[in-house]
């Protein structure tokens, strides 16, 4: 009788050691699975704020290039958009399903140089025609607003 007592002793040792080892398993595939997705999150968030920084800055200096039209020396223009470019790319990437707004900024800022450079030849600053463009920042509010629901970032 007493060697039953220490087999069921045995079996409800292994037993629970068994169960330990998979709850803790589970807790810690839980924990990075939990700090992979907020990984992700950080990703995202600081691609969009370098994409939204990259493309508000071109399209102001494009700007600032126009103006500068009648001053002494013009700003090469050849470089300007490639930062931004690149950051709509990498955006791109992680956020597939807005890939028409990217089409669309980037669009807006080709349109944007065409206009610089066709006032920097006819040596013409011409405020209107760039206004006519629709304005970058348009676009990236709505994209802004399309991650916040991703992200479950509220309004």
């Amino acid at each position: 009788m007493q060697s039953l007592g220490v087999l069921f002793s045995g079996f409800f040792i292994v037993v629970s050691a068994v169960l330990s080892h998979q709850f803790d398993d589970r807790r810690v595939k839980h924990h990075f699975a939990e700090q992979r997705s907020e990984s992700l999150r950080d990703l995202k968030l600081n691609t969009f704020s370098r994409m939204n920084k990259e493309v508000e800055i071109a399209s102001g200096r494009l700007g600032a290039v126009a103006v500068s039209i009648n001053g002494p020396e013009v700003e090469d223009i050849r470089n300007l958009l490639h930062e931004a470019w690149y950051a709509t790319r990498d955006f791109e990437m992680l956020f597939p399903q807005l890939s028409r707004e990217t089409d669309e900024l980037r669009n807006l800022l080709l349109e944007q140089e065409a206009i610089v450079k066709r006032q920097i030849s006819n040596k013409q600053f011409d405020p209107e025609e760039l206004r006519r463009v629709k304005n970058v920042r348009i676009v990236l509010d709505e994209i802004a607003a399309n991650i916040r629901a991703e992200l479950g970032l509220g309004d």
